[in-house]
């Protein structure tokens, strides 16, 4: 017979409690009891941990906040954003040379499995490195769209054609970089 318990935590991850059934006062993530005891038996601190939506994982998970703060480390900044579509798209970031400008989404089929699950995303909390094609030691310009989902061209590489890869910190399972010419 599985046990049930119900990891209590609020829309910033904190987690309040562990309890034998939900609480209409927070979000609730159902987990097996062998996956929290050591949060119940005292081994481990509920102050040091957080509950986080993976999105390469595509569901709710515990997270040490060393962890945490290890994810946002220098190394997980270099996950250079594909040119090849891929079968599922998650973010999308378009450099638009006939409008002169860069775009970025969430795919529609990922917007609505994330507003199914009341899980929102601020694509301005995201910082993008426009680089020398596959080479992120030479950054040319960091982007973030902090004022909507639309940012005009400014600098010269953006304008010329020279050749740009993207880079950013995976936080998502899957993006894809458009480039469109007419």
């Amino acid at each position: 017979m599985k046990i049930i318990r119900y990891v209590c935590f609020n829309s910033d991850g904190n987690i309040y409690k562990i309890s034998n059934k939900p609480d209409d006062r927070f979000k609730n993530l159902e987990m097996e009891f062998s996956e929290v005891e050591d949060f119940i038996s005292g081994k481990l601190s509920l102050l040091e941990h957080k509950v986080e939506f993976d999105f390469i994982e595509k569901k709710y998970i515990i997270k040490n906040q060393k962890q945490i703060d290890e994810d946002k480390l220098m190394w997980s900044f270099l996950y250079e954003i594909p040119t090849k579509e891929p079968a599922e798209r998650q973010i999308i970031i378009t450099k638009n040379n006939k409008t002169k400008s860069w775009h970025i989404m969430l795919d529609d089929k990922f917007e609505l499995d994330l507003q199914e699950q009341n899980i929102k995303v601020n694509l301005s909390n995201y910082y993008f490195s426009i680089t020398k094609k596959h080479d992120p030691n030479v950054l040319y310009k960091l982007i973030r769209f902090t004022d909507g989902n639309f940012l005009s061209f400014t600098d010269d590489f953006e304008f010329d054609g020279t050749p740009i890869s993207v880079y950013t910190t995976r936080r998502f399972d899957s993006y894809y970089l458009e480039e469109v010419n007419e």
